[in-house]
């Protein structure tokens, strides 16, 4: 399975891009700069890195072209500029996820999981 990672080099998309490559899917993995995802010896090869801007549609559709599944683990804000900044906080994170979407959908992905609250939202 082709599988998109989106927040790649944090804490969970370096996790999960992991466990993904080591069971053998194609992991495109995401994120403002490419980072070092630890895979088993010999599966490297399932790991594609793209760096780039999440507001960037034309990103974002080379990221998921041709995948199956999107994972979205990007976030522009903590707590403390959420609450200084709202409005901000919901163009950027709200906004953005919703244009992510409409790439996801126009791609074809059939799948995608967010990680936000402390919770899942699938879809």
């Amino acid at each position: 399975m082709n599988v998109a990672v989106l927040g790649a080099s944090g804490f969970l998309g370096i996790n999960l891009a992991s466990a993904l490559a080591d069971s053998g899917h194609t992991v495109r993995c995401f994120d403002r700069a490419i980072c070092q995802i630890p895979c088993a010896p010999g599966n490297e090869g399932h790991i594609v890195f793209f760096e780039g801007n999440f507001f960037s549609r034309s990103d974002m559709e080379k990221v998921l072209a041709g995948c199956d599944v999107c994972y979205h683990f990007i976030s522009t804000s903590v707590p403390v500029t959420s609450n200084a900044n709202p409005a901000k906080d919901a163009q950027e994170n709200i906004v953005g996820t919703l244009h992510l979407l409409d790439v996801a959908r126009s791609a074809g992905a059939a799948a995608w999981g967010r990680w936000g609250g402390g919770r899942w939202l699938v879809g």
